[in-house]
């Protein structure tokens, strides 16, 4: 199964969080997409338990943190307005991928249509659980994304997946904490 939202006027820069649990790391399964009448803007699995981004062609956007079936995992995709796009995974920076590799091929990056959470509209299903999905219409800033991310490990019980130096490895988001 998998959620179509259709019509969100979402365009970028976007911030994508998930919270999700694959079962499976099946290359090829779709985890979302923003823009559901294309590949483009789709994030699926790719091999070696990578996750990988859809510009024209598929790109690796992750090489520091493996994936793991049935582990809980906090993802964010971030594609700014110079559509430029930066994933973490439990907090832990991934590539970038520049304009000139996301908007290779002549694909733009204006985002919109309709939202597939667990496919698009081609390809194979995510077979996995999702806790929690968030969609913001910014690019966050890198100390607000981080609140977030801390916000979700606290929440979801993924804190100690954060890495050693993430901010909110020790201390929950709050207004007392000196950066929020």
């Amino acid at each position: 199964d998998f959620l179509s939202f259709s019509e969100l006027g979402v365009s970028d820069p976007i911030t994508l969080f998930m919270v999700m649990r694959p079962h499976t790391l099946n290359s090829d399964d779709r985890i979302s997409s923003i823009n559901g009448n294309s590949y483009l803007g789709c994030l699926k699995f790719g091999s070696s338990t990578s996750l990988e981004l859809y510009n024209g062609w598929w790109l690796s956007i992750n090489s520091t943190t493996a994936l793991s079936p049935n582990q809980n995992t906090l993802i964010s995709l971030t594609i700014d307005s110079s559509h430029n796009a930066a994933a973490t995974v439990n907090g832990i920076a991934q590539h970038t991928l520049s304009s000139s590799q996301f908007r290779a091929n002549g694909v733009s990056t204006h985002l919109g249509g309709k939202l597939f959470i667990g496919s698009t509209a081609y390809g194979n299903t995510y077979d996995g659980e999702f806790f929690e999905v968030l969609l913001l219409d910014s690019a966050m800033a890198t100390n607000e994304r981080q609140k977030i991310e801390g916000y979700l490990a606290y929440k979801w019980g993924l804190v100690n997946s954060l890495p050693a130096d993430h901010p909110y490895k020790s201390v929950t988001p709050s207004s007392s904490h000196a950066s929020d």
